[in-house]
């Protein structure tokens, strides 16, 4: 199930898994949490990976998928150049293959050997007569079909839904991705808090922190809530650079709240330009022309770093 297509097959076979907290390894232990983690990533987006011969194709390809949607994360002239970064986005929507049919025959083998691409769609980019010679390779599957590279975007698109809707289940919703965003979000956190033998929280933090940077209102408090977990230095830094720069008052008291927590568990980790950046928070918000929720918020985060607390007083009376 960690593997099926369907991206709302997997995460809720990770959800399941994830919310168990084995005591032992198991096989595919190592894929729960960076799937949990590519829920709260990814939302509603669609990614795929592009094999074509020339650049011109590829780049082609690429406008095309955007167009429909697609945000292309692999991209090259042999598919075995693309693995590695196909598993770091733990796995594709769609593969798109552009060779000549021999070439395309032998690739489409390789996509379906390696373990993150083994059910997933593939559209193979041809001409007419080879799409007959591919079609008829490939009946017996599925999830991989032809189309002729000389159909416009629309055509493009449409024979996408197609092939994913019988292949996949079709594309992820919003309703869909808020909702799993939101649940593997909680499981993170219980996984975090339970610090056991099995799971690794820390293999969340990369997908997290992109997300620290993309989504926006209570989600992304949520996201801050379970990266607060994380004692890692990127993880204390991130979360400092995200309180402060927020514009929104409630949400940098918020952040800085959770900046302190993470400090108070994992002790102080960040560097001296954010340090100062916090100092002239506080000196910004200390007076009747500030905001009182800020500055106490960041003077509980100057003293949870173990920085002078004197000079935070004295910046928050203007004594």
């Amino acid at each position: 199930c960690l593997l099926y297509p369907d991206r709302r097959v997997q995460y809720d076979a990770a959800l399941v898994l994830g919310s168990a907290l084995p005591s032992a390894a198991f096989a595919g232990d190592t894929q729960v949490v960076p799937l949990l983690a590519s829920a709260v990533r990814a939302g509603n987006q669609s990614f795929a990976a592009v094999v074509a011969t020339t650049e011109e194709d590829r780049n082609r390809v690429a406008g095309m998928l955007k167009s429909a949607g697609f945000r292309v994360v692999a991209s090259g002239g042999d598919f075995y150049e693309l693995e590695a970064e196909i598993n770091r986005g733990n796995g594709v929507d769609l593969v798109i293959v552009q060779e000549s049919v021999p070439n395309a025959v032998e690739t489409v083998g390789r996509v379906r050997a390696f373990g993150r691409t083994g059910a997933t769609p593939v559209l193979l980019v041809s001409d007419a007569v080879d799409g007959i010679r591919l079609d008829r390779e490939f009946a017996e599957d599925r999830a991989t079909v032809s189309w002729d590279g000389s159909g416009n975007d629309a055509q493009f698109g449409s024979t996408i839904e197609r092939l994913m809707k019988v292949a996949s289940g079709g594309r992820m919703t919003e309703v869909d991705a808020m909702t799993y965003t939101r649940n593997a979000l909680q499981t993170l956190a219980v996984i975090a808090r339970a610090d056991g033998a099995v799971y690794k929280i820390n293999d969340a933090e990369p997908a997290l922190l992109e997300a620290m940077g993309t989504i926006s209102g209570g989600m992304r408090l949520l996201v801050a809530d379970v990266v607060a977990l994380i004692g890692t230095d990127r993880a204390q830094r991130a979360l400092m650079d995200a309180a402060i720069a927020s514009s929104n008052a409630s949400e940098q008291i918020a952040l800085l709240d959770r900046a302190a927590a993470n400090a108070r568990s994992f002790g102080s980790r960040v560097e001296t330009r954010q340090s100062e950046a916090l100092r002239r928070l506080i000196a910004a918000n200390a007076g009747a022309g500030g905001n009182a929720g800020i500055a106490d918020a960041a003077g509980r985060l100057y003293g949870s770093l173990d920085l002078p607390t004197d000079e935070a007083v004295s910046l928050i009376t203007g004594g």
